[in-house]
């Protein structure tokens, strides 16, 4: 049953002190120094929120919350004057999920920093998000906001993104933006919105986003999203949803994880207004995120937006410091309700004496005296006058975590559920006896005709010199694997029919491929713009010849083409043949593959290297300089729908993208 109130501790006269839910709704700030209480008192407010069935999202710096899936000894809790009734409810109900960015030493969590408001959100509201996305994105690569460059960046990086929302383009990874930002004139947008050589430095640093530490954080673990927040494994557990920073170890990619998650909230409640609390959002040790002015870090922004904004929607604040003298003021004058704990430091008393504005002399001369876990609460929504009070034992434990522990506080059944499930491959079919050996048959025809293409063979299709099975120990090409199962299930969510509350379609069988593809390097006439991308941009670009690769499928010579971060297979060229971008240019890599590291189906070629050599002659008019084979990952989808219909969906393994243009059972 839910209580409607939370119960705090007593005062000196050991009378209860409890205030009622809704007054979460304007925000609570808890103040304190080391030792004095300020974490226990905010874990006693989430221990509080989940007997009221509000779920929590929590940015836990050091480690300090993570022992909320600690029970303490009920019995000696009790015998602190804690309620059974508490202790009870908390253990019934509560779900600790501990996740850790770029890591897997908790559940890991990932965050798209492309993501756009969703396309019903209003045009003010949409302005303030992909604004804040923006501000965000530059940060992280490392421009300044206050230079001339970082603003242009700012503001072309904006109209980007604000151009894509409005023609309904999804941003999934860096090569999608990458591809935007190279060609924004698919989205309507002048190039010379900004400088070639400001734009250059943009491309090359956006590119690095997809390296390193800054990789992990796009793409290794759950995807954030609000809704999986909000919900519980365990049917009639509240989430308590606790995001341990400390396996971060830059201090540039906890302030943009801190504003992604912020911004995610933002849209998140925009979308979900209620009038009551249906969300507490608390960041302990909030000062580096939260300055004063000047000082400007990424999360600042939304953070101020949620703390002036998010009680409108129902969406409770709670932040915790040992500073107060380090926290943008306006910030904390948006709580009504304040819980001040022991303060020491002259600079402390004195902002916390400017923000009360109330009794100040009375109050702030307590706090040097106040003991461990003593606080003066100030809610003018219950209390008419200041109240000194000792927070309640709590139910759990108040231990710091380490990153090694964490696991541990967390059910096999929670794990569980955030690794997604693997599929059950299709069994392999039986092999059939090899055929006796044939000659070699007669080359094709090769007509190209009115841009359409096509073999004319006057013999079966056969694998050519070199492409036999591979040995154990022979060296193949193989196009870097990227995603593998757990993540491309997770990628093909986005192509199912249905809502975000509930699909019509599931998968129900996942197949790995390897599809055998020439490349083949020759001499091309090119348009070059900026970075050397393929563009024809007036009085900028250049038409020289280059060394260049052109891919063509070996099953049926169809020619490959990397449009808008997608694979597609053509069977008839574009009118203009510049508009073809081969593979490379989507940051993709090569890796080198032996029979014992196969994975999945290597299916063999058809075309042999020198037809695809007269194929590449034959449609471009190009000097062949060499070829070679490399294997695609292609993941092959069955995809069921509620009356039993199946369909097949392709998702190359290395751009984790849909593949179009052909068929692969």
């Amino acid at each position: 049953m839910t209580k409607q109130i939370i119960t705090l501790g007593k005062t000196r006269e050991d009378e209860p002190v409890n205030i009622p839910v809704n007054v979460l709704k304007r925000h609570i700030v808890a103040l304190g120094a080391s030792g004095s209480g300020k974490t226990v008192i905010s874990k006693c407010i989430i221990e509080e929120a989940v007997r009221n069935n509000i779920p929590s999202i929590i940015i836990d710096p050091q480690g300090d919350f993570a022992s909320l899936g600690i029970i303490s000894d009920p019995e000696l809790t009790i015998s602190h004057g804690t309620d059974p009734s508490i202790i009870a409810e908390y253990t019934e109900r509560s779900e600790v999920r501990i996740f850790t960015p770029a890591s897997t030493k908790g559940l890991a969590l990932s965050i798209n920093p492309f993501k756009l408001p969703p396309r019903d959100q209003s045009l003010e509201q949409a302005i303030q998000t992909i604004d804040v996305a923006s501000i965000n994105l530059i940060q992280l690569m490392g421009f300044r906001l206050d230079s001339d460059e970082g603003d242009a960046v700012k503001n072309y990086l904006y109209q980007v993104l604000d151009s894509a929302w409005k023609n309904g383009k999804d941003i999934n990874d860096t090569n999608e933006l990458l591809a935007l930002l190279a060609e924004p004139s698919q989205i309507n947008i002048e190039i010379d919105l900004i400088s070639e050589r400001v734009r250059d430095k943009l491309l090359r640093k956006m590119q690095y986003l997809s390296t390193g530490m800054s990789q992990l954080l796009f793409n290794l673990g759950t995807p954030f999203n609000i809704e999986t927040m909000m919900t519980p494994v365990h049917e009639g557990k509240v989430p308590i949803n606790i995001i341990y920073l400390n396996t971060l170890t830059s201090d540039i990619h906890k302030q943009f994880f801190v504003a992604s998650i912020g911004r995610e909230i933002y849209s998140w409640m925009l979308q979900n207004p209620s009038d009551n609390v249906h969300l507490l959002f608390c960041i302990d040790e909030v000062a580096p995120f939260l300055p004063p002015h000047p000082n400007n870090p990424p999360a600042k922004t939304i953070l101020k937006m949620l703390f002036k904004q998010a009680r409108k929607y129902g969406v409770s604040c709670l932040m915790c410091t040992q500073n107060p003298a380090d926290i943008d003021y306006k910030a904390m004058a948006q709580s009504n309700t304040w819980l001040l704990g022991r303060l020491m430091a002259k600079q402390d008393l004195s902002k916390v004496r400017h923000m009360i504005k109330r009794n100040k002399s009375t109050i702030v001369d307590e706090l040097p005296k106040l003991k461990s876990g003593e606080f003066v609460l100030i809610c003018p929504d219950v209390y008419d006058e200041p109240l000194t009070m000792q927070v309640r034992r709590l139910v759990t434990k108040h231990e710091t975590l380490d990153e090694d522990s964490l696991s541990d506080v967390m059910s096999a059944e929670i794990r569980k559920y955030f690794e997604v499930t693997s599929l059950k491959p299709e069994p392999e079919p039986e092999p059939e006896p090899e055929p006796e050996p044939e000659p070699e048959p007669e080359q094709p025809e090769i007509r190209v005709q009115d841009n359409k293409f096509d073999l004319e063979y006057t013999g079966e299709l056969t694998t050519g010199a070199g492409e036999a099975p591979a040995e154990k120990g022979d060296i193949n090409l193989m196009f870097e694997m990227n995603f593998h199962q757990n993540k491309a299930i997770k990628r093909v969510q986005s192509y199912l029919a249905g809502t975000l509350f509930g699909k019509t379609e599931t998968v129900v069988n996942a197949t790995l491929k390897l599809l055998p593809i020439w490349q083949v390097t020759c001499n091309v006439d090119k348009h070059r713009g900026p970075l050397g991308l393929d563009m024809n941009i007036p009085f900028i670009s250049k038409s020289i010849t280059v060394e260049d690769t052109i891919y063509f499928s070996s099953i049926g010579g169809e020619l490959l083409s990397l449009e808008r971060g997608q694979i597609n297979f053509l069977k008839v060229l574009p009118e203009d043949k510049n508009r073809i971008r081969d593979l490379n240019l989507g940051g993709v890599r090569l890796v080198e593959m032996t029979a014992d590291d196969t994975i999945g189906t290597v299916m063999q070629p058809r075309l042999s290297a020198k037809k695809a050599s007269n194929l590449a002659k034959a449609m471009f008019g190009v000097d062949v300089s060499g070829t070679r084979l490399i294997r695609l990952p292609v993941w092959i989808f069955t995809i069921q729908n509620q009356t039993g219909k199946k369909r097949t969906l392709l998702l190359d393994g290395m751009l984790g993208k849909e593949v179009m243009g052909i068929e692969l059972r």
